[in-house]
């Protein structure tokens, strides 16, 4: 019933160790299940433990800018991503995108709910 989330392992960035050492677009996400996901759509991604808890990546802001073109936020579609998501932006200065209200919460519901990548892709490919 416990799950890894809170403010003890803030230094985690998950999806970190896989991505490549230069690129034109990464996609910081708000869970492991989003970065998976994105990452079989084709796209590079990472995520911090949470949308709230984000030591880890204001630590490596400047590493992040350094090695891509573009960092964008992909958070959920809720009132929680879309407020984390603005503050962050704000605080890092990182565009951020989120589904359309009425479709799942994020890019793992929407594959999900699909049962493929076009949707998402189709975003993606729309918005970016």
């Amino acid at each position: 019933t416990n799950k890894f989330r809170g403010q003890g392992n803030g230094d985690v960035i998950e999806g970190y160790e896989s991505l490549p050492k230069n690129g034109n677009l990464l996609l910081h996400n708000s869970s492991l299940k989003d970065t998976c996901v994105v990452r079989k759509a084709g796209y590079f991604g990472c995520n911090s433990t949470s949308e709230t808890v984000n030591k880890a990546l204001f630590s490596r802001v400047r590493e992040f800018n350094g090695r891509f073109k573009r960092n964008i936020l992909f958070f959920d579609n809720d009132k929680p991503g879309i407020e984390a998501a603005r503050k962050l932006s704000h605080d890092v200065g990182w565009e951020f995108i989120h589904l359309p209200f009425g479709y799942p919460k994020d890019p793992a519901d929407l594959v999900l709910k699909t049962g493929n990548y076009y949707e998402l892709k189709r975003f993606l490919n729309n918005a970016l």
